[in-house]
């Protein structure tokens, strides 16, 4: 599958904010991706409208905002995790002989 490089970088930024100290300044995620400046911002810029990212306007920092958060649960909601945590669950009290639940 052919790759495309514009959303190769806007994840190359995405990827440099989930380390702590999870807040950086434009410069910083240049640094960390050796990305162009002006690339850099036009990313955030565009991840800012949809609140992908947020920046302080106190510090100039950049973090991962709502936008972000929201398609992660997305994920969550529409994962399969009770089913898996049952098998977990039934191999665990197998194991020890005990009785086990999901709160």
């Amino acid at each position: 599958m052919e790759k495309n490089a514009s959303i190769e970088k806007g994840i190359q930024v995405l990827q440099a904010l989930n380390v702590p100290p999870y807040m950086f300044k434009i410069g910083d995620i240049c640094a960390k991706t050796g990305l162009n400046r002006t690339i850099v911002y036009r990313i955030l810029a565009t991840y800012e409208a949809y609140d992908i990212v947020t920046r302080d306007d106190v510090t100039g920092r950049y973090k991962v905002g709502p936008g972000l958060y929201q398609l992660g649960i997305k994920f969550i909601v529409n994962s399969n995790y009770r089913g898996q945590m049952e098998k977990l669950l039934d191999e665990i009290a197998g194991i020890t002989k005990e009785s086990v639940g999901m709160a």
